[in-house]
């Protein structure tokens, strides 16, 4: 299966469909804890396949691909099995093979390489059956993981988090937040693929489990209208659009589907002249429902198509093909002049300009310098208004993008936006007047100046570990700056971890890590210094047991402070 990395990941992503999802994916108000996670064996394992996993983990410790204090946590769960299968326990020894099993999952690969992985995961399947639900997820993590679409920390991070959400569902939203977000060096397309899908999935209770939409059509062209296609990619159809739609008749049809996709369903009429509307509507299974509609062909600019969804998860998705109203002479023509001034202090190129309607009075310029204020003028006498807009670019790759628009009906607007590796230094100041005719400004400009003692921030983060067991680091996390010091992989009872973040960045620093014990745990510790605003620390104490201990905080001021954190029992 393994024929890229890629491919297998998508491979896997698929996988994470298929096996009955989104129904086979405990909702998080019925999510299992990991004492009683879903993994009931189907029949009492055969001790030939205990002792066939018990003598994978020996060769693949002597050949170096586990390591040996693991080998020794893996020997001593699956021992517990055979000591519990003798004993007619079948609870016991079901237990043993999945702490077993939630050992490789959380298993870094220089604890367990992925080739042992590989080999072990399907034994302790084999003799526990198909992962279900929080213990599925945590599969996926650890495929990718072998697969490397993901990095060792995310592996950790996703697996830790996911430990805690089994305990408190609340949580998933902030890790699907974390996977969005990962950049290309943390987790590659096919990894983030995988990651959403399973954690989706997750998030999703029973009465998202199915979906569907039902697509109204209503013809007010005054001309009837030919079917030139339809489209529903996951579903089944409820009913199907007639080949004709004769003027002034309305007609309906509906997908219902059980995808994790959701339920989606187009349909494509034509009009004699050659005129084509293609409606649209979308209930996707996390996220908001919506609709597409256009116009197309040599006539286009003579209809449009009023639409409108409702909510819920089988809603009706209504369009009415209609031409457009005829429009009086004052509102005959509009156009936009949009001025900008570079106060960037660089030199601006022109990437691109765009105007959909109209001509060009006066173009934008190739070039801005640095001080100079350009202008662009769009005049249209189309019924859609006037737009126009440009991108332009430094040297360093930093791209701004400046657009005013004047509808025929509505208010004008302006869109602005910057983009790429600096944009976070620098904002755009806009404003557009009112009219048919107005101007729509921008200034391009470094974001407000720092003082030179703001002009870095940094934190130190020290925790002590008073919960009297030795802790695992499963993550640690620095979105702005550097790491001066990173936190150390374990945190031993009575010890102290420290770690330090300097950051030149205008978000300020942020430093955290979250550790685990051997009962699974988590204890999370985080130190914020913005730049402007109060220091805060952030802290959190999840897993089964997290009710019996407690973390004391404090974060000194200033721009360069200790948060201190005190993991203790209560």
């Amino acid at each position: 299966m393994r024929i890229s990395r890629s491919l297998a990941a998508l491979a896997l992503v698929g996988a994470v469909s298929a096996v009955g999802a989104p129904a086979a994916f405990a909702s998080p108000a019925q999510a299992p804890s990991a004492a009683t996670a879903a993994v009931t064996i189907a029949a009492q394992p055969a001790a030939s396949a205990v002792a066939d996993a018990l003598n994978a983990v020996n060769a693949h410790v002597a050949n170096g691909q586990i390591q040996p204090s693991l080998g020794r946590s893996l020997r001593a769960d699956l021992q517990t099995a055979v000591t519990a299968q003798a004993a007619g326990d079948d609870a016991a020894a079901t237990a043993a093979l999945f702490d077993a099993r939630e050992t490789v999952y959380a298993a870094d690969l220089s604890q367990i390489a992925a080739a042992a992985g590989v080999d072990l995961l399907p034994e302790l399947d084999g003799m526990l059956g198909d992962p279900a639900g929080y213990v599925r997820a945590r599969e996926v993590a650890r495929n990718l993981l072998q697969n490397g679409d993901i990095a060792a920390s995310t592996a950790r991070r996703v697996v830790a988090d996911l430990k805690a959400a089994e305990a408190d569902s609340s949580r998933l939203p902030a890790l699907r937040a974390y996977v969005a977000a990962l950049p290309g060096s943390k987790a590659d397309a096919a990894g983030k693929a995988g990651l959403a899908n399973v954690l989706q999935t997750l998030q999703l209770g029973s009465p998202q489990s199915s979906s569907g939409v039902t697509v109204r059509v209503t013809n007010s062209t005054g001309v009837p209208l030919t079917l030139v296609s339809t489209s529903k990619p996951y579903g089944d159809w409820s009913g199907q659009f007639p080949q004709t739609l004769q003027p002034g008749d309305t007609a309906a049809a509906g997908v219902s589907s059980f995808s994790i996709e959701g339920a989606q369903l187009q349909a494509v009429y034509a009009a004699p002249d050659g005129t084509r509307f293609d409606v649209s509507g979308y209930v996707p299974l996390a996220g908001s429902n919506s609709t597409s509609q256009s116009v197309t062909g040599t006539n286009a600019g003579s209809y449009t198509i009023d639409h409108s969804i409702g909510s819920g998860w089988h809603p009706t998705a209504s369009f009415n093909l209609r031409p457009k109203a005829s429009l009086g002479a004052v509102d005959s023509s509009s156009g936009v002049t949009v001025k900008i001034t570079n106060s960037t202090g660089k030199d601006l190129t022109r990437a691109s300009e765009y105007k959909p309607y109209g001509d060009w009075t006066t173009e934008f310029p190739t070039t801005i310098p640095a001080g100079a204020t350009v202008t662009a003028k769009v005049d249209s006498f189309s019924i859609e208004g006037a737009i126009a807009s440009a991108d332009y670019v430094t040297a360093d790759g930093t791209r701004f993008t400046a657009g005013g628009y004047v509808p025929l009906a509505g208010s004008n607007s302006t869109s602005q936006g910057v983009s790429g590796t600096n944009a976070s230094s620098y904002t755009i100041d806009h404003s557009i007047g009112s009219g048919w005719h107005p101007t729509a400004s921008f200034t391009l400009r470094p974001k407000a100046s720092l003082g030179a003692v703001e002009s870095s921030s940094g934190v130190t983060v020290k925790i002590v570990n008073n919960t009297g067991k030795d802790l695992t680091r499963s993550s640690e996390y620095k979105p702005y700056g550097s790491w001066t010091t990173e936190f150390p992989a374990t945190l031993p009872a009575g010890g102290t971890a420290t770690a330090v973040v300097d950051s030149f960045s205008i978000e300020g620093a942020i430093a955290g890590a979250t550790y685990v014990s051997a009962d699974g745990t988590s204890f999370s510790a985080t130190g914020y210094v913005p730049f402007a605003g109060s220091n805060s620390t952030s802290q959190d104490v999840s897993g089964t047991n997290a009710g019996s201990y407690t973390v004391d905080h404090h974060i000194d001021g200033g721009w360069h402070p200790t948060a201190t954190f005190t993991l203790r029992t209560r």
